[in-house]
Formats: structure tokens, C-alpha cells, sequence
């Protein structure tokens, strides 16, 4: 068992102060045997240290350029609606997913580099997202699962292709 009731995973945003992304239950009666099910899980942003949660806006286009067709509703914040998730640490148990957590570094302001999907739910197809202004939006750089890190202030990206055995 994961859990059994009440869950969020936190991710504080090194070098900005105030700004958290957290990955939390779209709600917590539909999860099933006490366990926790991708579909049921939702990211969600605060720039104001909790005072107001948002779900992350998606990108425009895919990493090929090609448009996006995800759209919020407008005042709607219950995740039902498409927007990005990016995965955390619960991620890492998850045999399905095995994806690299957020990361964020306080020498690069700013930059934040996650693996996620563009849906409603931590489920579906995997990429890899990066943010320039702290989470307000988001570029789609890879499709696949991809092992990453950056270096140099922000200056050098770094990805490389993962694969499972």
C-alpha cells in the first residue's frame, strides 16, 4: 500500500521562493484497494507558497513543433480538464513509468526540467518538459523516456535516452 487516503508530493523550486509544485489526488474516494492508480493523479503549481493552487498550463506545440490540442477551461482547476503532469519521486515505484523527478537547481534560476505527460492524469505517454520562468510555462523538448541534467548556471542540458531492460 502507497497510501490510504490523503496524498501530495511536494517539489520545492530551489532558487525561487514561494513557488511549489505538488502532485496530489484528483480525489481520494476513488482510489481503489487502498492504492494509488496513475489516472487519480494530478500536478498542480503555487507561487504564493500555498495560498493559491493551479494545475501547470501544457505547452503549445510537441517537441516536433506541432500544436498541442490542450486547452484549460477557464476557473477550472479541478485537473479534470488537460494540462501538464509531471512526475515526483512516486514515480520511481511506479514499474511503468520509472521516470527521472523534477529537478531544479537554486544556481539556475528558474529552470526546471520534469518528466511528464500533456492529459489528465499522470498517465499516458512520457517526455520530457522544461520551464525558463519558474513553472508559468513549459516547452515539450523530448518524446520517450529520457535520463537529464543540467550544469552551468542553466548553460548545459544534458539528456540521454533511457531504456529499459
Amino acid at each position: 500500500d502507497v497510501t490510504d487516503d490523503s496524498f501530495v508530493e511536494l517539489h520545492r523550486v530551489e532558487g525561487l521562493r514561494g513557488v511549489y509544485i505538488a502532485n496530489v489526488l484528483k480525489n481520494s474516494s476513488e482510489s481503489t484497494n487502498n492504492k494509488i492508480n496513475l489516472n487519480e493523479i494530478i500536478s498542480k503549481v503555487t507561487f504564493d507558497n500555498g495560498g493559491e493552487w493551479q494545475v501547470l498550463k501544457p505547452p503549445e506545440f510537441d517537441d516536433d513543433g506541432q500544436p498541442l490540442y490542450c486547452h484549460l477551461v477557464p476557473r477550472s482547476n479541478n485537473g479534470d480538464n488537460c494540462s501538464l503532469q509531471i512526475n515526483q519521486r512516486l514515480s520511481e515505484i511506479f514499474p511503468v513509468t520509472r521516470a527521472v523527478p523534477v529537478l531544479s537547481r537554486k544556481s539556475a534560476v528558474g529552470i526546471i526540467m520534469a518528466t511528464g505527460t500533456v492529459n489528465n492524469s499522470l498517465k499516458g505517454h512520457q517526455g520530457v518538459f522544461m520551464s525558463t520562468d519558474g513553472a508559468v510555462t513549459w516547452k515539450h523538448l523530448l518524446q520517450g523516456n529520457y535520463l537529464f541534467g543540467f550544469g552551468d548556471h542553466g548553460g548545459v542540458i544534458v539528456a540521454v535516452k533511457f531504456y529499459k531492460l
